[in-house]
């Protein structure tokens, strides 16, 4: 939960010390594996994407396996069954690495949403490897420091499509798109999460399905929504603000979104 300030406290805008927000509400029908005894072997095929702290890799399963050696071969499930997976890998360095370890409390925050609004997150993992044998694309400038190990964290998450083309925005805005965008961010807003990443690329297609699981419903819209919106290492979550406040702080972000896209600039657009 976030420390708040009454400095210049607006009851219009911020909820009362003694109504702070509500707890996490958690997924009566999202099928997440319990925490720890499995493992999970993949191989790295290709980077597929790359940030400011992270870089994220289509993988391919190789093996799926409980850790204890008396579990009857029946009850692991098949390689096959697996949808398709990717990493999204920190950069070496305690600030990356904790933006992903920030990026997963809010997966677990957003639990209800995984598989309609937000991508199925199946967990974090840290890690260290020897300078030596970095098999990744990282900077030497990435390493830093004079320690023998780099450390680094990965998020294990299903695949997503693409994002719209930006020549799809050139002039006019896609009415659609505009829809699903702000439904997608209301139900962050739901959630008491303000997002803060607001770029074309971070709106993403539903994987199709086969391969992919099957999309639930929204929890809130009722429906079946076609895209959805990731990166949540900026989110501020479990926010003070009423929820038509967040609403009003999407809505101007997306705007201006809305504009520099109509203008086919499509540099990030970090708000604070």
């Amino acid at each position: 939960m976030p420390e708040r300030s009454d400095h210049g406290f607006d009851s219009k805008r911020m909820r009362p010390r003694d109504d702070p927000p509500p707890a996490r509400q958690r997924s009566s029908t999202l099928a997440l594996p319990s925490n720890g005894g499995w493992i999970l072997d993949l191989k790295i095929e290709k980077c597929i994407g790359k940030g400011r702290t992270a870089s994220v890799y289509s993988v391919q399963p190789l093996s799926y396996r409980l850790l204890s050696a008396n579990t009857p071969l029946a009850a692991i499930p098949a390689i096959n069954a697996l949808p398709p997976l990717v990493l999204k890998v920190s950069k070496p360095g305690f600030d990356t690495v904790s933006e992903v370890v920030h990026e997963k409390r809010v997966y677990n925050e957003l639990e209800i949403l995984q598989g309609s609004v937000i991508p199925r997150c199946y967990g974090l993992f840290n890690g260290a490897v020897s300078r030596d044998r970095c098999l990744l694309d990282w900077d030497q400038d990435d390493l830093g420091g004079d320690s023998a190990e780099v450390t680094f964290s990965v998020l294990l998450m299903e695949e997503l499509g693409m994002p719209r083309e930006l020549e799809d925005f050139r002039n006019t805005f896609p009415p659609e798109t505009w829809s699903e965008w702000k439904d997608l961010l209301n139900d962050l807003s739901r959630l008491h999460v303000r997002y803060q990443d607001m770029r074309r690329h971070n709106f993403l297609y539903a994987a199709p399905s086969p391969p992919g699981l099957p999309s639930m419903m929204c929890p809130f819209h009722q429906r079946v929504h076609e895209m959805r919106i990731i990166d949540f290492g900026f989110c501020t979550k479990k926010t003070w603000h009423w929820e038509n406040e967040r609403d009003k702080l999407h809505l101007m972000d997306l705007k201006e979104l809305r504009a520099r896209l109509q203008e086919g600039d499509d540099d990030p657009m970090i708000v604070v």
